[in-house]
């Protein structure tokens, strides 16, 4: 029975009956690029923003698996029909929802040092490769007639860095060391932006593919970080993805644009009210031109266990949306990390957004 509801509801959305309490679709491009942006930035903040020489990265919605399994099982109906009234079916139970997933990849190669009296010069070369999407299901237009807002974003960046480090203040009477990263790269990158109906969907057989992600921008680019550490306190500040030069033609320009991501952070890094825990306390802010300032503020701390034998960092965050948990095992040779982010405001744009489970896994410097 409710196949044939389905049907109506199909049959009546596609009549051209002007649709009911037309809203404004959010963009699930700026929505992308802050989550994103935040998976980045509380990721390095786990790790103190130490280098790794390999790690790959995974964060994922839940219930993401079975909803594109759901769309992608629908191309088994005999009829077109069949399809698309299972693909409404599955949006229907996922209405007014938003699914976000992002995966990461490193490689980076550490060149010869160079060490002066008052400065160490440090380089490597390195690789980085990010694929993610986001999307929702939107029926606040018309709820006999979903809609997915797909966004689908694909970035390589291939470059070099360079550490300078200070070590003029690290004297008898004075703990200073300031250290700047410059990093210079080619960065190729490509994305996908769309609003996809029913019959769209059917005809993909798939709200996502790759192939919607195959002509590149290539462009040249430059990344500044600054930190200074001052006895107990730290603080960084930094641009990445300044934009200097483009390779490809205005064709082939992405809907990502090409806004910098600045960032700044400060961490209290002395706190031990107990002998076996030093708890390191931070706050900081990022923006890009997608999102406002007000969305990227956030606070957490580091909990370090002194014994050894424990090598286990725990970190706490809460930003104005979500509280994160992020433990993590931190040896010589070996990290591993995991993250669940619970939102706490609900639903936010009018949408529900799910938890979203995170795995790292790395080999530092």
């Amino acid at each position: 029975m409710s196949k044939y509801l389905a049907y109506l509801f199909i049959t009546f959305s596609l009549t051209g009956i002007p649709l009911l309490n037309a809203q404004n679709l959010r963009s699930e491009l700026n929505r992308y690029s802050l989550l994103n942006d935040k998976q980045m930035i509380y990721s390095s903040a786990r790790w103190a923003h130490s280098d790794q020489s390999l790690g790959v990265q995974g964060n994922f919605s839940s219930g993401l698996k079975r909803i594109i399994g759901e769309i992608r099982n629908s191309s088994s109906e005999p009829t077109s029909i069949g399809q698309e009234v299972r693909i409404l079916e599955t949006l229907t139970r996922n209405l007014n929802s938003e699914k976000f997933v992002s995966l990461d990849g490193v490689i980076r190669v550490k060149l010869p040092a160079l060490k002066t009296r008052d400065f160490d010069f440090s380089s490597s070369l390195f690789t980085k490769v990010h694929a993610g999407t986001s999307f929702s299901v939107d029926g606040q237009s018309f709820a006999l007639d979903p809609t997915a807002q797909v966004y689908l974003l694909k970035k390589i960046k291939i470059g070099a860095s360079v550490d300078i480090l200070d070590q003029r203040g690290l004297t008898e009477n004075r703990e200073l060391e300031r250290s700047l990263r410059l990093s210079l790269y080619q960065m190729q990158k490509s994305d996908f932006l769309e609003s996809l109906a029913i019959s769209e969907i059917a005809s993909r057989g798939n709200l996502i593919e790759i192939d919607d992600v195959t002509q590149d921008e290539v462009t040249y680019n430059l990344d500044i970080i600054f930190d200074q550490i001052r006895k107990a306190f730290k603080w960084r500040v930094g641009v990445s993805e300044i934009h200097l030069s483009e390779k490809t033609s205005k064709e082939r320009r992405t809907e990502y644009a090409r806004y910098p991501l600045f960032f700044g952070e400060f961490t209290y890094t002395n706190f031990n009210p107990t002998r076996y825990i030093t708890y390191k306390p931070f706050v900081g802010a990022h923006y890009r031109s997608h999102y406002s300032l007000v969305d990227s503020f956030y606070l957490g701390v580091h909990s370090l266990f002194h014994r050894r034998d424990v090598p286990v960092r725990v970190t706490g965050l809460i930003d104005n949306q979500s509280l994160y948990f992020m433990p993590s095992l931190n040896m010589r040779y070996f990290r591993f990390g995991y993250s669940l982010k619970l939102p706490y405001r609900n639903p936010k744009d009018k949408l529900w957004v799910s938890a979203v489970h995170g795995v790292e896994l790395a080999i530092p410097f």
